[in-house]
């Protein structure tokens, strides 16, 4: 391909340059073959490296142009100097595969949000294929059909690895749903999209360590729809949410919420162990719906969902039937049984990880039980941020009657630090049993058998996750691998 037609609207060149063959682009000098662009970017955080220092070995590997942020002297290969490399290298790399693969013709749409991401993903799919779509995700659980999902080890993938996934993963579907994380949307991994849609779910505290403080991940999320979201595309707010101040001369905006004044709201709701029920509302016609889902916090997910497909052009009667035949996401509030075994407590799964998300959950089954206790499995990931310990500690103290503490993904802090970060929120005062208990397997087994019929367990924040990382291992576990096993042998 000629650098012309990469370059196109995205960098000024010289003439004698227009027709430089290009083979591929880069932002890793390891990958750089023989006619390459390297884009190197400086490192988006204090640990990640500057590929400004690579740019030798890159020309050395056969790089014939160079994206930089620096005036370069001594190298005899042509180079541009920008402002932000991440940026170029996202627009430069789907562009590249845009052009290489022809046949593709996408709606796209970002969610983004602390929580809920994967789970409104799951239900817009599930919309959009009631409707005879072909819609495929990308996010937390991998890249797909989402009941055939690809693992990619990322919520939102780097730029170069992203731009050749969705344009070999494309061809011939109707919808990209792609969950947008803040480190996503901070280190310009999706600068490159065009969106149709933008989605928020909520906003509330979470990588810290990353961000450093509320304003820096907030200013993060907001990228997506002031500056990825061209001009009178659709973007999908809670209802009143501040965002809506600074973009309501610019995009079309579709908001959800309880309040009925919200383009789609909910009334009446009910929930139990069962599911939900509630009434859909637009304006002022409203139908009922009975879902297995669990958790009236996922209501929140299924009014944002809703209020994607209506810009995708869906009426109230397609998003119910899409609705209505939904039975669980994976390892969102997934209740986990084997249809031969009887008399077992109630197994909930759930990738609650931050507080609200496990505030929200605890809450939820603490409505839905009857004479039983809540017992809680949970830990916190290791290097990672610390601040969310403490209070998560404490919701969990205050919500759940037995507690084991369990590694999560300890990566290379000690068990020890962190459930003691852990228990540093709690005060005491209650007459609540603890365990601690490191290995995950072993605390999922023991809160399972010391549970009677009528108790819930709710083994809390790595979902489906089916990979934990401690000391630098990557060891395969799966919480609902562990729970299937225990059911079978003991019940």
């Amino acid at each position: 391909m000629i650098l012309s037609t990469i370059v196109n609207n995205i960098l000024k060149i010289p003439k004698y340059l227009e027709n430089l063959y290009v083979a591929g682009i880069t932002i890793d000098s390891r990958k750089v073959k023989k006619n390459f662009i390297f884009v190197a970017a400086s490192g988006c955080s204090d640990n990640s490296k500057d590929g400004h220092y690579f740019i030798e070995e890159a020309i050395n590997r056969g790089a014939c142009f160079i994206v930089c942020e620096r005036i370069l002297i001594d190298y005899q290969v042509p180079y541009v100097k920008v402002l932000n490399s991440r940026i170029i290298a996202a627009k430069l790399l789907q562009q590249f595969w845009f052009n290489k693969i022809h046949n593709i013709n996408i709606k796209l749409c970002g969610i983004t949000g602390t929580n809920g991401k994967t789970s409104v993903s799951f239900l817009i799919s599930y919309i959009l294929e009631s409707m005879k779509y072909n819609p495929i995700v990308i996010g937390s659980l991998g890249i797909g059909l989402i009941n055939n999902l690809q693992y990619l080890g990322l919520t939102t993938p780097e730029a170069e690895d992203l731009s050749f996934l969705i344009n070999n993963n494309a061809v011939n579907k109707s919808h990209l749903i792609i969950e947008v994380s803040s480190h996503g949307l901070e280190t310009n991994r999706v600068d490159g999209l065009n969106f149709d849609i933008a989605a928020l779910t909520n906003i509330t505290s979470e990588h810290l360590d990353f961000h450093k403080n509320i304003n820096s991940y907030e200013n993060a999320k907001f990228r997506l729809f002031n500056e990825l979201l061209p001009k009178n595309r659709i973007a999908i707010l809670p209802f009143r949410h501040k965002f809506s101040n600074f973009l309501q001369n610019k995009n079309r905006i579709i908001t959800w919420g309880v309040n009925n004044k919200a383009d789609i709201s909910a009334q009446l709701v009910k929930q139990d162990l069962y599911g939900i029920s509630f009434f859909l509302c637009r304006g002022k016609v409203r139908k009922f719906i009975r879902t297995h889902i669990l958790g009236s916090f996922q209501l929140d997910n299924i009014l944002c969902a809703s209020a994607i497909a209506l810009g995708f052009g869906a009426s109230l009667d397609q998003i119910v039937i899409g609705l209505k035949n939904i039975k669980t996401i994976p390892g969102r509030m997934q209740k986990i049984s084997l249809s031969n075994k009887l008399n077992i407590p109630t197994i909930i799964i759930d990738f609650a990880h931050t507080p609200d998300a496990l505030q929200r959950v605890l809450s939820d089954l603490f409505i839905c039980k009857n004479s039983g206790k809540i017992i809680l499995v949970f830990g916190c990931a290791g290097n990672r941020d610390k601040t969310k310990r403490a209070i998560m500690g404490n919701i969990a103290y205050n919500l759940a009657d037995k507690i084991f503490i369990t590694s999560d993904n300890s990566r290379n802090e000690s068990f020890y630090a962190i459930f003691q970060d852990i228990l540093s929120g709690i005060n005491f005062n209650k007459n609540k049993i603890f365990c601690i208990i490191e290995d995950r397997k072993e605390a999922i087994k023991k809160a399972i058998l010391e549970a009677s019929n009528n108790d819930i367990v709710l083994i809390a924040g790595k979902g489906c996750e089916k990979i934990q990382e401690i000391r630098g291992d990557q060891k395969k576990i799966s919480d609902n691998d562990i729970v299937k096993d225990i059911l079978l042998e003991f019940f």
